[in-house]
């Protein structure tokens, strides 16, 4: 008895569905019909009578089911304020099963929708046409603007609160001019950015909602109309706070150096994207190679023999070489210094050049990867400076 007394509670609890066909003295329990209550509210149906007067565990219920569990709770329950205002706060859904008289009581029902805006769905039809309950209720939850009266939907005061509370409240409005007046559309946008990318184009083209969705967003400027699209104030707003945004302004706007600058200090990838006229500018390639040296691909062909351009990008890898001047890949100092930074460096080298003995070494020490026929170039030196070294004393003895 005592392992199907556990095994009938273990049950209820993996499956509160079971409660339906337990003995009955598993539905007069309050411990198991808790348990099943905090797997789901919706076992408080299958819970005795007396367990449904107990508002504890009602409002647990509730809380588990999203306020659905109330359609179980008696009548009594639901008629009390103090009661509904707990499962309103647990849930707005709960006012749905509220007793008839509370959903016409005026008071109770700006403070219930001051706990839960949304609650105005199921107050009394006269109420939903009152401007006291829908404020705060708008107040609350913006989206509650949906179950206010088709009057209301239309009150600049009433819509300007709801879109102060939640910018999306701005698509229920079903009033086209509120919908385009710009001292109700700069507080939705200002919240958001995304209230602005569905206005229509001549509101896009407007300075003030513009400024106030690129404040919020630079990804905004994708949306500007066409007239703000050439403005600067704009583009650098976006551009500082993104580099992103440089790559969408117009090629006019490109130009600008200080644009340029704003940007490839952010990131040196921009560079790559700059007109070529900016790629000449010196103090914009330095800003990119000092970032990485990948950027002097795109550098100039004015600047890549310029060394106080080439030497930032050669500091960080010797591979930088192969982007350099076709004078400075054949200055053998120059690719002594790049090999010394790696080996590979030299297959990027312009004509012959004669290394002396010692680099080699040094080379050959730091890359025991050089190929082999760099080796035997090695080798073949090695061979020559001994030779030299041997037959400097035979002519002395001469």
């Amino acid at each position: 008895m005592e392992w199907e007394a556990q095994g009938w509670q273990a049950k209820i609890v993996r499956d509160w569905t079971c409660l339906e066909y337990c003995p009955p003295e598993w539905r007069e329990d309050k411990e198991t019909i808790s348990l099943a209550i905090r797997t789901n509210g919706l076992a408080l149906q299958h819970a005795c009578e007396d367990l449904r007067k107990d508002r504890e565990l009602v409002l647990l219920a509730v809380k588990h089911s999203d306020g659905a569990a109330l359609q179980w709770a008696p009548d009594t329950s639901k008629e009390s304020k103090k009661f509904m205002t707990a499962c309103i706060k647990a849930s707005w859904k709960s006012f749905g099963f509220a007793a008839a008289k509370l959903k016409e009581d005026k008071e109770f029902v700006i403070a219930a929708v001051t706990l839960r805006g949304l609650a105005l769905k199921y107050a009394a039809d006269e109420l939903r046409d009152d401007p006291d309950v829908v404020l705060p209720a708008v107040q609350q939850a913006g989206m509650a603007l949906s179950y206010a009266s088709n009057d209301l939907m239309q009150d600049r005061v009433i819509v300007l609160a709801a879109l102060q509370q939640n910018w999306r409240a701005l698509a229920l409005c079903p009033n086209d001019r509120l919908r385009e007046d710009k001292r109700l559309l700069l507080p939705a946008i200002e919240q958001s950015w995304h209230a602005f990318f569905n206005l229509p184009e001549e509101l896009r083209d407007d300075e003030g909602l513009a400024t106030a969705a690129v404040t919020g967003s630079w990804a905004a400027l994708d949306y500007v109309g066409p007239t703000l699209r050439q403005d600067v104030t704009l583009a650098r707003l976006a551009v500082k706070q993104n580099w992103r945004a440089y790559l969408k302004l117009p090629d006019e706007l490109k130009a600008d150096k200080t644009l340029a600058k704003d940007a490839v200090k952010q990131s040196w990838e921009v560079f790559e994207h700059m007109p070529l006229e900016l790629r000449k500018e010196k103090d914009l390639a330095k800003i990119a190679i000092k970032q990485d040296w990948n950027a002097m691909a795109f550098v100039h062909r004015e600047l890549k023999g310029e060394l106080d351009v080439f030497n930032p990008a050669l500091k960080q890898s010797g591979l930088a070489f192969k982007h350099a001047s076709e004078e400075l890949r054949s200055d053998p100092k120059i690719v002594q210094r790049a090999m010394k930074k790696d080996w590979r460096a030299v297959k990027h080298a312009v004509g012959p050049f004669d290394a002396d003995l010692k680099f080699w070494t040094e080379v050959s020490e730091t890359f025991p990867e050089l190929p082999e026929r760099l080796k035997k170039a090695y080798g073949a030196k090695q061979k020559a400076e001994k030779k030299k070294g041997e037959a400097e004393p035979k002519k002395a003895t001469k």
